[in-house]
């Protein structure tokens, strides 16, 4: 049984060809034959389908159109067949035909003359050795991601490895010829001479790609020029109907910048492993970590000079502390103008000083360049405590081929920042060797608390903060133990961590609650031979921030899950209680039917403590301005409200809009009771419950539009902002020839033209914009599934009526049968004039106007008999006429009515 074919028939002319040869191709049932009339057309089908072979119609006038498309295909495809076509035989579109890329070219008059058939044309054409095996539907796929593919190296083999195809880009990329690459084995045919091995690696992985493996390399490809790109080589087998490799489509995927970041990031992790083996070296001195950290520098950066600089602003000094290279001028201890430095400009930065190539950014002028002959440099300035220190710079004489990576611009901070934080640990400590009296009054200033151990874990200071914090002074615990002092919390919560700082010499930062007081302590050990240094701070607020945000993000999908009014007023007061502790409070819900809002739920202290609540209308007392204005107040004494209600035991109020639904009243046993902290909570537990109210109300809307739809026997449907089925009637999905779920979630633009479409959005502005009535009705032309064309009515309504629009509501009734009366009253008014003008008989056409006929016409006949000029009758009274003595008009007796007509004859 010969293969089901897909055939393109691209006819941009006129229709008729087109359906000539889809007449032609009738006598193939089984297969699948489409029409394509325009550009976009075209390019969809072929996209979408499988297309096995091209027919294009080239008869004049359109042979210029055809010939253009062919050449089109031929670029975008050359593989696949193309059946060039006219209706009758033309030798020059022929020739035409062919240079543009047509495998064939054939006449529906030749066809004709010799009895063959069109379908045996295209069966011969898909069944020639060049085309046949390699025009499975899969396989059109394959070569059309090779050759469309713009970024991508690609081309197609033999199974043996010869080139048949190569596409732009690595024609392009590696200078070679189309005609001198064609016909080479692929190993031999681009620039893989660099590498016996890898020529042999190719080899072989065609040679597996042959027996129907899809093999993947990583192989690097060179430019005419040198240039050398990374390629993740794809073979696939291509196979034929049935299942032989008949080709090999091979992909080259240009990963060398993939490749580049991945090196720059395993570099990135090394140099960070350095850094931190460095930094955490408790063993050597600063400046021995400084020497190695500078040449972490240079080795990452490719530089050969790094050094650490003090800069004196006052007296314009620059001084190098610490320096790895052979420049004579940045060695230790060697001092410069600091106005003659790259570094006076680094201190003005907020982060680094980069300069790839000093002459071409404009810097071979500056003294700086002049004094060190810099090239390129990279550094940032150095605080200590706050203040400038000096800088940390890398540098070179030589320009850099490429500028500084994100990474290693990132390397340079943190060594920066580093460096600052030991200088100034550094400089602490120090000062703490030179005077206890300075390191107290340093101690004293920060917002930290801090305390000091020894090794044995004895208190050798705290800082009035630590007193605070542990409720203990520094008279009562300096000189004791701290697991002594501080008890069993202390022991529970913190010696594991203590010991651990000890035992590693490690910075160690953990957060615990400290439950002699209630408190959580975010906790900085830092550890030396000597003790321990612990900053501590209160964090209670903060976590107890955080648990209240978490919290508040559950019960937001809480609400968003709830689907009643009572629901989400009760999920609304059990957070208010459970989450931000509020104990008092009432949650009301405007009542359209009471004109009032109306308490829905309320917290059991309430219902217990205060008396029975009221109803308030918009505008009346807090809780109506609140509702009325949409603006929250808060009340730090509940007896200043201005009315008459007695709140007792409720000393401060807050009340809150629930969006336009209702109020969240809040209140408090304690004067003052609330700050802003407590009303951006209840805020947000508001704006939260609204939101989910008008989500409750559009779910509530929809299914009442769904349970409409599913019975209604109309054709109706409706359609999202974006003109999309959300809902779709039964009878009207199958008067299209759809199904429900077929429809849902596609545009409307699928059954409608594009026309009606437009009108249809144009009608939806105006709606929108005016206040004259709420629907609009447009005659439009539909599309069923099978193509169909079919006059309708439209009845449009926005949905829903209001100031947000989020979709339409559609009504459609078929005019087929209107469209079709139209027709036939206009057939018959034409066969009616006819026979007026040419009846042999004289014939006046009579209007009555009461008891009074009124001539409206004649005919040549009765103007010819009569002798008279027709138009010197219209709108003069028949019985006038009858009184003629001269003329003799036939008299009432004679007159008759036109079948189907209400006028006389």
């Amino acid at each position: 049984m010969s293969p089901t074919r897909d055939v393109l028939i691209i006819s941009l002319g006129e229709h008729i060809t087109g359906a000539e040869i889809r007449k032609r191709l009738d006598k193939r049932p089984d297969w699948v034959v489409r029409t394509a009339n325009s550009d976009d057309a075209i390019w969809s089908e072929y996209t979408e389908n499988g297309i096995d072979c091209v027919v294009v119609d080239c008869s004049a006038p359109a042979s210029d159109r055809g010939l253009d498309t062919i050449s089109t295909i031929q670029k975008r495809n050359p593989l696949l067949p193309v059946l060039a076509y006219s209706t009758t035989t033309d030798g020059t579109i022929a020739i035409k035909a062919t240079q543009c890329g047509a495998t064939e070219y054939v006449s529906g008059e030749h066809l004709d003359a010799t009895a063959e058939t069109l379908p045996d044309q295209l069966a011969a054409l898909c069944n020639r050795p060049d085309t046949a095996t390699i025009h499975s539907r899969a396989t059109v796929r394959q070569l059309e991601v090779l050759v469309d593919h713009p970024t991508s190296y690609a081309g197609i083999l033999d199974p043996d490895g010869t080139v048949r195809f190569a596409n732009a880009p690595l024609l392009e990329f590696t200078g070679a010829n189309a005609n001198t690459i064609e016909g080479k084995p692929f190993w031999k045919a681009f620039s893989w001479d660099h590498s016996e091995s890898l020529q042999e690696e190719l080899r072989n992985s065609i040679e597996r790609t042959a027996v129907g493996e899809s093999v993947s390399i990583q192989a690097d490809l060179y430019s005419t020029d040198s240039n050398q790109r990374v390629v993740q080589l794809s073979l696939e087998p291509v196979r034929d109907e049935t299942g032989t490799v008949v080709a090999i489509a091979a992909k080259g995927l240009d990963i060398t910048e993939r490749e580049h970041l991945t090196s720059e990031l395993r570099e990135s992790q090394v140099s960070l492993e350095r850094l931190y083996r460095v930094s955490s070296d408790t063993e050597r001195s600063l400046e021995e970590k400084l020497q190695d950290l500078l040449e972490l520098g240079c080795d990452r950066l490719g530089l050969d000079i790094g050094f650490l600089s003090s800069i004196d602003m006052a007296s314009d000094e620059f001084e190098i502390v610490e320096a790895r290279g052979s420049h004579e001028q940045i060695q230790s201890g060697v001092r410069s103008p600091l106005s003659e430095t790259y570094c006076r400009r680094t201190i003005e930065e907020d982060g680094l000083l980069v300069v790839q190539d000093a002459k071409s950014e404009g810097w071979d002028s500056d003294p700086a360049y002049e004094r060190f002959d810099l090239s390129c440099y990279l550094g940032g300035k150095i605080t200590v405590d706050g203040d400038l220190y000096g800088t940390l710079c890398f540098a070179d004489h030589k320009e850099r081929d490429r500028s500084f990576s994100p990474a290693e611009q990132t390397l340079v901070e943190l060594i920066t920042e580093w460096v600052s934080h030991e200088l100034e640990r550094h400089e602490y400590e120090r000062e703490l060797e030179t005077t206890q009296k300075h390191l107290e009054n340093t101690l004293e200033r920060i917002d930290d608390a801090f305390f000091s151990v020894d090794a044995d874990g004895i208190f050798t200071y705290l800082n009035s903060r630590a007193e605070r914090l542990l409720g203990r002074s520094a008279e009562e615990l300096l000189g004791s133990s701290i697991w002594g002092e501080l008890g069993e919390a202390a022991d529970r919560l913190f010696f594991d961590e203590y010991h651990r700082a000890m035992e590693s010499q490690e910075p160690v930062t953990f957060e615990a609650e400290y439950e002699p007081h209630d408190v959580w302590f975010e906790v900085n050990v830092y550890p030396s031979k000597n003790g321990l240094s612990v900053f501590f701070r209160d964090v209670t607020e903060r976590r107890e921030r955080e648990r209240v945000l978490s919290e508040l993000l559950e019960t937001s999908r809480d609400l968003m899950q709830a689907s009643k009014r009572h629901e989400i007023a009760d999920i609304v007061v059990e957070a208010a209680e459970d989450v931000l502790g509020e104990k008092l409070t009432v949650v009301r819900m405007y009542d359209p039917n009471k004109e009032a809002l109306v308490p829905v739920a309320s917290t059991d202290t309430v219902d217990e403590q205060m008396e029975k609540r009221p109803l308030y209308e918009p505008g009346e007392g807090p809780v109506g301005r609140v509702f009325d204005r949409m603006e929250s107040e808060m009340y730090a004494k509940a007896a200043a409200i201005d009315d008459d209600r007695n709140r007792s035991p409720v000393q401060s109020m807050m009340y809150l809009p629930i969006d336009d639904h209702g109020t969240l009243s809040i209140g408090s046993l304690e004067p003052d009771g609330f700050d802003k902290t407590d009303q951006q909570y209840a805020e947000l537990l508001a704006t939260t419950a609204g939101a989910a109210l008008s989500r409750s109300e559009r779910q509530r809307d929809l299914r009442k539009y769904e349970a409409i739809l599913e019975t209604v026997q109309e054709m109706v449907y409706v359609l999202d902002k974006e003109g999309n089925f959300t809902l779709v009637s039964e009878p009207l999905a199958s008067w299209l020839g759809y199904s429900v779920n077929e429809l849902i979630g596609r545009s409307v633009s699928v059954v409608l033209s594009d026309e009606a479409v437009d009108k249809g959005q144009q009608l939806l502005e105006e709606l929108r914009s005016s206040s004259e009535g709420a629907s609009r009705k447009y005659e439009a032309e539909g599309i069923t599934k099978t193509g169909d064309r079919v006059p309708v009515e439209i009845e449009l309504t926005p949905f829903p009526e209001d100031s947000e629009f989020i979709g339409s509501v559609g009504a459609v009734r078929d005019l087929h049968d209107l469209v079709s009366t139209r027709e036939d009253v206009v057939e018959e008014r034409d066969r009616f004039s006819y026979l007026f003008e040419n009846i042999p008989d004289p014939i006046e056409e009579v209007e009555f106007d009461g008891d009074r006929s009124v001539i409206r016409d004649v005919n040549p006949t009765f103007e010819r008999i009569f002798n008279i000029d027709g138009e010197t009758l219209v709108g003069k009274s028949r019985e006038a006429l009858d009184k003629d003595v001269y003329r003799r008009y036939p008299g009432p007796t004679e007159t008759q009515s036109a079948e189907g007509a209400s006028d006389p004859i």
